[in-house]
């Protein structure tokens, strides 16, 4: 499947999410008074741990419910987007780090720090809980895209020069040829372990 793709295959991809094993008290009420904590996902054992984390990641405790992972132990815990313990989540100091709404300068570091990418047009805070419609999705999308690419375009030589001078540039494997993958099963094997 499709955690067969080198980037998961070699722990290139980090998700993180907000976690907690108490189940009497409401998950968003767990991430105000300090109970969730910060999980990062760079393995999985079976493809729907891998979209249990991705669910999880990208639900809002308002616009989605919390999800309920089991490790291997057998240990049900609760999951779900990880606003409340990291909003703007980093993997060292050169993380590319993204703020979905335009809600303003952040004046009481709610963000943890400042966005290198926010969104150039009006994306209300409150589309977190009461999404917009189809149309505007599809235009949200876009912008997201084109807001993505002006960064890339802007910074990108600027940050892997901060990366190179910091002597910890990852080394470049001479002749890697570029990564070819096709997924057998259209990546859809989680499909029937989750539903």
């Amino acid at each position: 499947g499709s955690l067969e793709h080198p980037a998961f295959k070699e722990g290139r991809v980090e998700i993180c999410y907000a976690e907690t094993g108490d189940h009497a008290m409401p998950m968003l009420l767990e991430g105000l008074v300090g109970k969730a904590k910060k999980r990062v996902a760079s393995s999985f054992a079976a493809p729907k741990d891998a979209v249990v984390a991705v669910l999880a990641s990208s639900s809002a405790y308002f616009s989605g419910l919390p999800f309920t992972k089991t490790d291997e132990a057998g240990n049900a815990s609760k999951v779900a987007d990880g606003v409340f313990v990291d909003n703007l989540p980093k993997v060292d100091e050169f993380s590319v780090t993204v703020k979905p709404f335009s809600d303003g300068p952040d004046i009481v570091g709610f963000y943890g720090g400042t966005a290198d990418i926010s969104p150039t047009e009006l994306v209300h805070l409150t589309w977190m809980g009461f999404p917009p419609s189809g149309r505007t999705l599809e235009h949200l999308f876009e912008l997201g895209y084109r807001d993505m690419d002006a960064w890339l375009e802007a910074h990108l030589a600027e940050r892997l020069g901060a990366i190179k001078s910091s002597g910890r540039e990852p080394a470049a494997a001479a002749g890697v040829p570029p990564v070819t993958f096709a997924c057998a099963d259209e990546g859809m094997r989680w499909y029937d372990e989750i539903l």
